[in-house]
């Protein structure tokens, strides 16, 4: 039998869940959107037709089993069948090996059989076919191994950074330009980075609770929610665990700000306009103040990632205005955009505070929410509002 398992690249003791990432996986690798040539479109259609053949039968609980049992089955008969085989074969081979040493060494046994010599031909050896590389662009979307994040895409090219219409430390707008990179949809949360504690490679949030809920971190009621009483040096670690990386600054604006297809800049993630009901910050329903009561999200603090599917920006990244601010690689630097690189930026050298983007459920000043915005604080700092987000190089 075909090993299905083998195809998909899984083991066989697999979960269901495993087995639908895995499909997920290899669907967007081998999207014929991604290939131009026709022989790489064909290539791939044929990889495509046979992951949802396999996933058709493993995706499914009840034919997965009788697949099980068929192959457990075939492999006993295989089994039964080589014995038998190496039993008649061993046979078999011992009487040509006496066949074989009379016809070389004993003179003029079997010449009737000794064929006249002829010239071997000459046989021209094909080059092997080439697999054609994926492709991405917008649109595009991974799968995690480490923790299941979804990561979305950003093409490689030139976005405007920056601001002129608010703070001195987010002037002048400036051209940047920055290679492709992959960032993750939704801030890192409480369940993805439980499983970096669990295997020593994180330390715990240094409290469990959150500004309104008693237990928080380590409770399955919130999951879903994001981390948060984690310090620069905690989030850079996750990432490192991750196989992945903070993002830095001009990365974390891109993804939340620049619309690829018209060439323009917004000033939230949604689009120019502020729009109280896209995001998760301090309106009626906050436990501080100050705080905007003309808007009640319905949340006193955090709320789960991808709540507000109206917020999300042109490349599909969730929550990059408000629920927690979140930590970038970046040193502070309140000049830096003066005379940052064009290329790839990546913030200072060195500094006493790293930056952090997006805003958080405790700010009320629509400001703090502009893509633009940049504010800094210590590395060593945790806090009930702050979290983080990873990225990856391709």
């Amino acid at each position: 039998m075909i090993n299905y398992y083998k195809i998909l690249d899984v083991p066989p003791t697999a979960t269901q869940e495993q087995i639908q990432r895995k499909y997920s996986f290899w669907s967007q690798a081998w999207h014929l959107d991604k290939f131009t040539s026709p022989e790489d479109k064909k290539v791939a259609e044929e990889k495509l037709h046979q992951i949802n053949r396999v996933y058709a039968v493993l995706g499914n609980e009840k034919k997965r089993q009788a697949y099980d049992r068929q192959m457990t089955k075939t492999s006993k008969q295989y089994q039964r069948g080589r014995l038998m085989f190496l039993f008649v074969g061993g046979g078999v081979i011992l009487v040509i090996i006496i066949l074989l040493s009379l016809f070389f060494f004993v003179p003029g046994t079997f010449n009737f059989l000794r064929p006249a010599a002829t010239k071997a031909p000459t046989i021209a050896l094909l080059p092997p076919t080439a697999t054609p590389t994926p492709s991405y662009g917008i649109g595009s979307i991974i799968s995690a191994p480490k923790d299941g994040m979804t990561l979305i895409y950003i093409s490689e090219g030139e976005f405007q950074m920056g601001s002129e219409e608010q703070y001195n430390v987010e002037s002048p707008l400036h051209p940047v330009y920055l290679d492709a990179f992959w960032i993750d949809q939704t801030e890192i949360t409480n369940a993805m980075y439980s499983q970096c504690v669990e295997v020593g490679a994180c330390e715990a949030p240094n409290k469990r609770n959150s500004y309104t809920r008693e237990r928080y971190y380590a409770n399955s009621e919130f999951d879903n929610y994001p981390v948060i009483h984690v310090s620069w040096e905690n989030a850079n670690a996750y990432c490192i665990w991750a196989g992945r990386r903070l993002p830095t600054e001009a990365e974390w604006e891109k993804s939340s700000s620049w619309n690829e297809e018209s060439l323009t800049k917004t000033n939230y993630s949604w689009g120019d306009d502020f729009i109280g009901s896209n995001a998760n910050f301090c309106d009626f329903n906050c436990a501080i103040e100050p705080k905007n009561i003309n808007y009640d999200d319905g949340y006193s603090d955090t709320s789960p990632v991808m709540t507000y599917n109206a917020s999300s920006s042109f490349y599909g990244t969730y929550d990059m205005a408000g629920n927690v601010w979140e930590w970038v690689a970046d040193w502070y630097g309140e000049s830096y955009y003066l005379d940052s690189p064009y290329k790839n930026p990546k913030g200072p050298s060195s500094g006493t505070y790293r930056m952090m983007r997006g805003g958080s459920w405790s700010t009320a000043d629509e400001k703090a929410l502009l893509s633009a915005f940049r504010e800094g604080s210590k590395p060593s700092i945790t806090d009930a509002n702050l979290g983080f987000r990873c990225a990856q190089s391709p």
